[in-house]
């Protein structure tokens, strides 16, 4: 199971797993089934120091079994205070991303044979993915 079984199918890919665990299958909600933090729309912190103390905190609260204070503060208007409102990620340079693809060739190509799989969109960029990234050079 890859992490493309979940994005393409989302229900086939937990049905195999809780047949596996031995758990009762259960129907995904169609909200259940979206993308929730996509990269595409992330930005930096505004304030970096003030986002790393809210993650120690949070993370000091989970330590505690207080989950609820954190939930309560990500589902609220505060959550804005902490994380993103930066500026945007900058675009990876094509000859860094060409450079990892063929640096990870041989071992995508050995997972191949392992899984018995066709992985050939982990061995090269997309067409589409290439334009979009070089027209912006």
């Amino acid at each position: 199971m890859l992490y493309d079984d979940l994005r393409d199918k989302p229900q086939k890919f937990l049905d195999t797993l809780v047949d596996f665990v031995g758990v009762p299958r259960f129907t995904l909600t169609h909200s259940q089934m979206m993308c929730v933090h996509a990269s595409e729309t992330m930005t930096h912190p505004r304030r970096y120091h003030r986002t790393r103390r809210a993650t120690a905190l949070a993370d000091w609260c989970k330590a505690r079994q207080l989950d609820k204070i954190v939930a309560a503060v990500r589902n609220s208007p505060l959550r804005s205070l902490f994380l993103g409102g930066g500026s945007p990620f900058a675009e990876f340079p094509m000859e860094t991303l060409l450079g990892l693809y063929e640096l990870f060739r041989p071992e995508v190509e050995e997972l191949e044979s392992m899984l018995n799989r066709d992985l050939s969109a982990w061995k090269s960029i997309s067409e589409e993915a290439f334009s979009a990234s070089h027209s912006s050079y």
